[in-house]
């Protein structure tokens, strides 16, 4: 058996992951193969990483395109899965 498929990875890419991966940032990243970025995003909870724009992940040391368009549209899927609980994430925020 061979390596995955690019197909095979926009699946992966495409599909939402549970709550403890996403909130295992890290993990998260070994898991879309974007390992290489944990440095850079590891202090981030799930709720502000899927908020960064294509800029701010330039500015935090993802400047390989491909890199930034995958994590934009993993993070575009979480978003629209995961609307309330990033809601009730905000509004926590606010009342500190």
């Amino acid at each position: 058996m061979g390596s995955p498929s690019s197909k095979e990875y926009l699946s992966t890419a495409a599909s939402v992951p549970d709550d403890e991966l996403l909130d295992d940032i890290p993990a998260w990243l070994r898991s879309l193969r974007l390992h290489k970025y944990t440095d850079n995003l590891k202090t981030l909870k799930w709720q502000d990483l899927v908020r960064l724009s294509a800029e701010d992940l330039d500015a935090r040391g993802v400047s390989a395109m491909g890199a930034r368009r995958k994590m934009l549209k993993v993070f575009e899927v979480v978003r629209a899965a995961k609307a309330k609980e990033i809601e009730e994430y905000e509004s926590s925020k606010e009342n500190k």
